[in-house]
């Protein structure tokens, strides 16, 4: 996955965003209604690999963001319990070895 799923800055958006403003404040209020939705969207995506427990896959989340604890903590727990911070340069190897474990 490349990048986090935020909401377009929409008419919509901006409205919904407004309303949990003025109910939590700014700043939770923007968490509430743009940081966990898109989070939760990247957690269904994330799920789409792995449907079985027998099945296996390699997920990657392609943006530094989600090195930050407010993301990554919205994050299924498997994942984040196998999380790897992994150099660009160096994920082409990674995921081979991964692979010649399955």
């Amino acid at each position: 996955m490349v990048g986090i799923p935020f909401d377009k800055m929409n008419v919509k958006t901006k409205l919904y965003l407004k309303y949990y403003e003025k109910l939590y404040g700014k700043r939770k209020g923007s968490y509430y209604a743009y940081i966990v939705p898109a989070m939760r969207r990247a957690s269904q995506s994330l799920g789409r690999a792995l449907r079985a427990k027998e099945e296996k896959a390699v997920l990657i989340c392609g943006d530094e963001r989600y090195r930050e604890k407010r993301f990554l903590n919205l994050l299924p727990e498997y994942f984040q319990r196998k999380a790897e911070i992994v150099d660009y340069a160096k994920i082409h190897e990674k995921v081979k070895n991964v692979f010649n474990q399955f």
